[in-house]
Formats: structure tokens, sequence, C-alpha cells
């Protein structure tokens, strides 16, 4: 298949990835691809992952705009069936889609967001009582450290918590969803009084236009989905943002002054303090842009279509390389440089909103972005707060691209208590 648009060196058997000084058999090789052909100012860009695999690239608003319109490309995201099921990251465009979106989207009202915040105080309290012991040790901490659970666990645990919930609820039997006037609703309300209403609250009782609710294996795919898109991606956009920090003492000691004015003698920080934190909220977010936790989003031409005036066939691969979208100096001056001002409203004005895609954007944008900056919002500042952080200066940090940017040989950081 032949593609009018500019492309690197393409070999019979590899493709464009491989066997050149540019391109090699390694995690980073697509990281080194994407960076050799928009380096030379390609808004968009053809080449093969193997003989016979066309992709199309793109790393520029106005060619990743159209690319975003196309359905998810099935041969990559079915990868994550065994573990994610059909939840909305991995669900086909269509009416179940919007469905599942529409019965979702209330699990992420400001109302619901605002009582998470008791429990990522919670959490931080359990952690804070484990860096201190490595605090005053003068011990580095590692802060990109995860724990790995097979998939058959994750799903069997995740079908445990739902039926107890179900049954607590009032609500037996699957896909009944909570239907006004019902003994269900008189037992949901009574126990909503005492707490707030959660992600799986709203999984359990949402019904459609037909009164049909979501059935058990539904609602496992999203409690399933929302636990790597919840966990993972916000634990790489901290982590990268506390080790931007860490090399960036300047704006450390600009986020810690705004922690202290914003709490004004507290020891935690609540929902309506949230909107105060703006230059964190702008640290996390270039530190996003630096370091995306997702580096590719993948797409499939469901027509014949134009990009940047070029003629793509249908069913050509769609590529659009987060990290180097983020690293195009046509649209972010002296890229590699971490200037948390580059958000300030003044700053961003004009920009295109497809000029950043730390959470996607378009009609499949991430429907968790709220709540995924409010948790990095209240951790980031917290740990600024109660310490200062450097940098092990003999630790090697290095990006590992998978499924979400890591750190290869994770991060490790300096903590100096700042609290009594």
């Amino acid at each position: 298949m032949r593609l009018g648009i500019s492309r690197p060196p393409c070999y019979p058997l590899t493709g464009s990835w491989v066997n050149s000084e540019n391109f090699g058999p390694d995690e980073h090789s697509l990281l080194r691809v994407n960076h050799y052909i928009h380096s030379k100012g390609y808004k968009a860009t053809a080449g093969r992952l193997g003989p016979m695999v066309a992709i199309v690239s793109a790393c520029h608003p106005d060619t990743v705009k159209p690319m975003l319109k196309e359905p998810k490309l099935r041969q990559v995201y079915d990868l994550l069936d065994p573990w994610l099921g059909k939840g909305l990251l991995t669900i086909e465009d269509g009416p179940k889609w919007h469905r599942n979106r529409h019965l979702l989207t209330p699990a992420f009202h400001y109302s619901i967001l605002k009582g998470y915040v008791s429990v990522y105080n919670e959490c931080l309290q359990q952690l804070f009582r484990k860096w201190d012991t490595s605090a005053k040790l003068n011990e580095p901490v590692l802060v990109f450290h995860t724990m790995k659970h097979a998939c058959k666990v994750v799903h069997a645990h995740a079908e445990i918590i739902i039926k107890k919930r179900r049954n607590a609820l009032g609500l037996e039997g699957s896909n009944k969803g909570l239907n006004p006037g019902s003994e269900s609703q008189d037992i949901f309300n009574h126990i909503t009084k005492s707490r707030h209403l959660d992600f799986l609250d709203i999984l359990l009782t949402a019904v459609d236009d037909d009164g049909v609710g979501l059935t058990d294996t539904e609602i496992r795919n999203e409690v399933d989905t929302f636990m790597f898109e919840g966990h993972d991606t916000t634990t790489s956009g901290m982590s990268w943002t506390l080790y931007c920090l860490a090399k960036h003492p300047q704006h450390q000691e600009k986020v810690h002054e705004e922690v202290r004015r914003v709490l004004n003698g507290r020891e935690s920080l609540e929902y309506e303090d949230l909107k105060e934190l703006k230059y964190t909220q702008w640290c996390i977010k270039e530190a996003m842009r630096l370091y995306p936790p997702v580096i590719l989003i993948f797409r499939e031409a469901s027509r014949d279509m134009e990009i940047d005036g070029i003629k793509v066939p249908k069913g050509v691969w769609l590529g659009i390389p987060t990290y180097h979208l983020h690293h195009n100096p046509t649209i972010w001056p002296d890229p590699e440089k971490f200037d948390p001002l580059r958000f300030e409203p003044s700053n961003a004005e004009g920009r295109d909103p497809y000029a950043y895609l730390a959470f996607s954007a378009g009609s499949r944008n991430c429907i968790g972005q709220n709540f995924a900056i409010n948790e990095e919002k209240v951790v980031v500042a917290s740990i600024v707060n109660r310490y200062r952080l450097s940098i092990v200066e003999d630790h090697v940090v290095e990006m590992l691209p998978v499924i979400v940017l890591r750190a290869k040989y994770d991060i490790k950081l300096h903590l100096e208590p700042l609290l009594d």
C-alpha cells in the first residue's frame, strides 16, 4: 500500500522501526522513530509495523483532530480484553458505548467527587507513616513502585465486592438497577443518608431509558477499567510530577507556599480548597505534558479520508504519539523545559485543545479526568507540604514506554521532613 505522505526508511520485513541507527528492536524504538519523523516538521507521516501494516502518525493538532474522530483500533484495544473486559476504554463505538457513557457520567459529578477527598487523605496518612520512617533514616523512597496481581485474582475480588454491595443496597439479582418507588429505593435512600455515594453505587443503581441497568459483567468490566485508569495512569502522572518538582526546587517552593496559604494552619485539604491550588495544577499539567501517562493513542480509518490534504485509505492504522505531540516545538516553545506557566490562563489562551492530550480529547475523552486531577492535586500538594523533595543524583531515571509511561528503574527521591 502506497501512501502519499513523507515517511522514514522502510525495510521489507521489519518496516520503519528497525534496521537503522535511529530505530532498534527495544522499548525505546517507538519514541526514537517518532522523534525522527516529527523533528522533520511533518504534521503527518506514514510508516509500517512489519511488512504488512501501514500506519499514519500525527503529532500536530491539525492532523490529530480528524484522527480522534475515528473508531478505536480493535487490533490494539482487544489485547486488553482479558484484563479489562469491555469497559468504556475498550468497547467499540456505537449504541452500547453511548449508553454506558451516559449511565456512568453521574459517577463523576462534583457532588460525588467531593466525597473522595477524605479517602485521599486517609490513604495519605498511611503513606506518610511509611515515608516518615524513611525520611528519619535518610533513606530515599521509591515513588513509582507497584504491586502486580493476576487478572483472575483481580476479577474475582471485583465480583465479590459487587455482589456484597448489590445485596447491601437491596438489589437482588442482576441487571435490575434502581427504579423509583421500589423497596430498594427506600433502602438506598436510608443508606445514602449516612455516607456519600461512590462509583460502585452509581453503577449498581443506574438504569437506562428502558429501565434496564448494567449486568454484573458490565459492572465488573467498568470497575476493572477504572481500577486501571484510576491507578496506573494517575500513579504515572503523580510520580513524574514529584520527579519534576524535585528537579526544579524553585517550582516546588511555589507549590509549598501555595499549599501552606490554602491550608492556613489546617492539617488536611478539603474539597473546597482544590480550586485554590492553581500553581499546583499547572505543575501537574506540565509534568503530564513532558511525561504523558499514555504515550500512544490508536485509531483506524473507517473510510477513505484526507489528513492534511493526504488521501488515506480505509483500514489504515492511525497513531497519535502523545509524547511527541507534547514535545512539538511548533506548538510548545522550548518543549523540553519544565515551565508550569504554560498553563496559566493568559498563556494558554488560544492554544488548540488538541495540542494537549493527557486525557485525550473529543467525544471519547477521559470521563474521569476531574477525578484524576483532584486526586493528583491532593496527593502532590500534601506531599510537598510535608517534605522537601530532592532527586537521588546517582539514580538513573529513564522512561519506559509501555501501556503507561513508567520509569524503567523506578524514581527515587530524598525526603526532608518539613512538619513536626
